[in-house]
């Protein structure tokens, strides 16, 4: 599996060419239609990765596991990690690093070279993959692939900030890897409900109901499961959280989207950039740029993946209903949902004949 590095892909990508096809014979033709290129993506910069920062992160491939910690990032780029919690229950911290933002708005690591982020336009979430664990025999090859998705921590927060209906979606690596996607319900008292449940193993049956408790600073945890840990987001419409299943041989990333709004096809339309983690068969992450438009038609101008694959694929459709769910007309097992902000999309779907699962997160690049 060899890793590509292309990063500066994205300035070819987005430098428009404009076409006129003028008509001949005295100059009566009528011009043809401008195909006018897309606004250059706006480049954050990386004084806007400062602050206090919440990390979960999920690993898929020959050591499987999760993470989850607390880091300070400068204005200069600077990182330290202030704690860092393992699935074996272990606590270290990384050493100090630096990351960067290049010219294509892609964030990169100073120790980690298959490392690739992007930050939302609200500078409050930023998504990442990276490989771990080069093969002895040869360098740019690994077996460990990773998904991290760190969010800026907010002032404060209470139980009621709870309340309502949360979309979730999930992935599992290691032992029975696997997807869930479906619908908890929760009240000021933390007592959630879950009104529905699908699994990549046709289990539809929704599960015990459950607690969770969060503090003033947004972190959740859950009394009944020690390894569950959580954080909310800033604008309390986002959880994200790590756990062990019972049996501590497979590991959980979930994301959880506060129910609300009107959707419509034309929310799709835009640039998105994709992050995404395959568990199961056969381990990878993928990170690129996709156009859709009005219409649903999804056109991946950009793709790099953990075995050096840069080829973007061919155009799919999706659908979109007024509750912001989301289903791909050629894939049976998609399913995804658009949030509230209209700016962050979280989809599961099967793969690879259904041997493995993907967990994809996509957000708004204009």
């Amino acid at each position: 599996m060899s890793v590509h590095y292309s990063r500066n892909i994205f300035a070819t990508m987005f430098a428009g060419i404009v076409l006129i096809n003028c008509g001949g014979g005295g100059g009566g033709g009528t011009p043809a239609a401008i195909d006018t290129p897309p606004p250059a993506l706006v480049i954050p910069s990386f004084t806007e990765l400062s602050g206090n920062w919440a990390f979960h992160s999920l690993d898929s491939g020959a050591t499987p596991g999760w993470r989850q910690g607390f880091e300070q990032r400068t204005t200069a780029g600077a990182v330290t990690q202030t704690s860092i919690t393992k699935n074996d229950a272990s606590t270290t911290t990384d050493a100090d690093y630096s990351l960067t933002i290049d010219s294509a708005g892609i964030i990169t690591h100073s120790t980690e070279p298959t490392y690739r982020g992007v930050i939302s336009q609200d500078r409050k979430l930023v998504i990442n993959t990276l490989s771990l664990e080069p093969d002895a025999v040869s360098a740019d090859t690994f077996t460990t692939f990773r998904i991290e998705v760190a969010q800026l921590l907010g002032d404060s927060y209470a139980m009621d900030d709870l309340v309502g209906n949360w979309n979730f979606h999930s992935l599992r690596s290691g032992a029975n890897a696997q997807w869930r996607y479906g619908v908890e319900q929760m009240n000021v008292s933390g007592n959630v409900t879950r009104e529905s449940l699908t699994d990549s193993n046709g289990d539809i049956t929704p599960g015990a109901d459950y607690i969770l408790a969060m503090d003033s600073s947004g972190v959740l945890t859950r009394p009944d499961l020690s390894s569950y840990h959580g954080v909310m987001s800033q604008d309390k419409q986002l959880i994200v959280s790590t756990r062990s299943n019972l049996d501590g041989d497979g590991y959980r990333l979930e994301i959880m989207q506060k129910q609300g709004g009107v959707f419509s096809m034309s929310d799709l339309a835009g640039r998105w950039y994709f992050h995404s983690l395959r568990s199961g068969a056969s381990s990878q992450w993928r990170q690129g740029l996709e156009t859709i438009d009005a219409s649903g038609n999804v056109e991946r101008t950009l793709l790099n993946t953990s075995d050096g694959d840069t080829i973007p694929g061919s155009p799919y459709t999706l659908t979109m209903d007024a509750g912001g769910v989301i289903t791909r007309t050629d894939t049976a097992t998609y399913h995804g949902v658009m949030s509230q902000d209209k700016k962050l999309i979280v989809m599961t779907r099967s793969t690879d004949g259904g041997t493995a699962f993907r967990m994809e997160l996509l957000h708004r690049a204009d």
